[in-house]
């Protein structure tokens, strides 16, 4: 083989590995400047012959620059296979522990002996979409403030809440608490394992057919009773919705003394196996609690006998009208 083809095979093995790097025209001294160590350090530093003098010098330089080029493949490949097991040491970390973030992944590859520079480790992280969505806060509008004073006759401004306790054995349940504020009565107290706008609106509706349709609701910011559904349904019957401000519970005094009262005398009195339990005891207790309990404010007088409805109708049958 003759050195002009020996040279051509070479020259193509270089285009060919590393195409990147293909190598341009190049006369013999600058050849023999390339391959000095200066230049490239990583190189065989022995001294060459003058290629002018001798071909097969070219032959040996250009071998070296197919070493070097080889080194650079190698130097390519290694950091391919560095995000592989990147890659794999994430994913193994995030199928363990589902709800870790970021930082405690990256803490753990790195006691785990993979330190790596968090910026790039933050790169595949994202990419491979292993973050977690942070959870934004639901954006209230603005309120203002309705000043808090008891009506002068029923049905004037009525105010619901909602309040959640456990069974004994450990499944939670929702109350939805219902007063007017003129007498503090209790319209209703509505137990359920979820209470969804759909059922606050249901209830509502069974309490405007039996007592009537109220001027006004008070009520705080939770999602059933902002819900566009709940909306809808005060518009159509006419009602307005006094929300209070994020924060100030105390603009919703009367159905938060209510609440105490509720949780010291029921929730915090009675272990509860079951949901229909709960409601037994809560109606027995609303019966109690508009028609014989003293109330401190309305002069010692239960609510009922404080300002009484124009309809005659015990607690009992409201509740059987509600559940129909």
């Amino acid at each position: 083989m003759t050195v002009s083809r020996l040279l051509l095979k070479h020259m193509s093995t270089v285009s060919v590995t590393v195409r990147a790097h293909r190598p341009s025209a190049v006369s013999l001294p600058t050849l023999q400047r390339n391959a000095d160590s200066s230049a490239h350090p990583h190189l065989n530093t022995r001294v060459l012959p003058d290629p002018a003098g001798d071909p097969v010098a070219v032959v040996e330089i250009y071998l070296q620059r197919v070493a070097a080029n080889a080194a650079r493949i190698e130097a390519i490949r290694l950091p391919r296979t560095r995000l592989v097991t990147l890659i794999e040491a994430l994913n193994g970390v995030v199928e363990r522990n589902g709800r870790w973030g970021f930082w405690k992944c990256f803490d753990r590859l790195r006691l785990d002996g993979r330190p790596r520079n968090h910026k790039r480790v933050w790169r595949v992280y994202c990419e491979l979409g292993l973050y977690i969505p942070r959870r934004t806060k639901r954006r209230i509008p603005k309120r203002e403030p309705v000043p808090l004073a008891a009506g002068s006759f029923v049905n004037q401004g009525w105010a619901l809440d909602f309040m959640h306790d456990v069974l004994y054995d450990g499944r939670r349940f929702r109350t939805l608490n219902v007063i007017d504020e003129a007498n503090r009565e209790a319209l209703a107290i509505q137990v359920a394992q979820s209470l969804p706008a759909s059922m606050l609106i249901r209830t509502m509706d069974r309490l405007v057919d039996w007592y009537g349709a109220p001027l006004s609701i008070r009520m705080d910011n939770g999602p059933e009773m902002s819900s566009h559904d709940f909306v809808e349904w005060a518009q159509r019957k006419g009602i307005a919705l006094n929300y209070i401000e994020p924060g100030q519970p105390n603009q919703s005094a009367y159905i938060e003394r209510f609440n105490r009262t509720f949780r010291t005398e029921v929730l915090d009195a009675y272990l509860f196996n079951s949901i229909e339990q709960v409601q037994t005891i809560a109606d027995d207790w609303l019966t109690q609690y508009n028609e014989y309990r003293p109330h401190d404010v309305l002069g010692g007088v239960p609510p009922k006998q404080f300002m009484p409805r124009l309809i005659t109708t015990t607690a009992a049958d409201s509740r059987n009208q509600l559940s129909s």
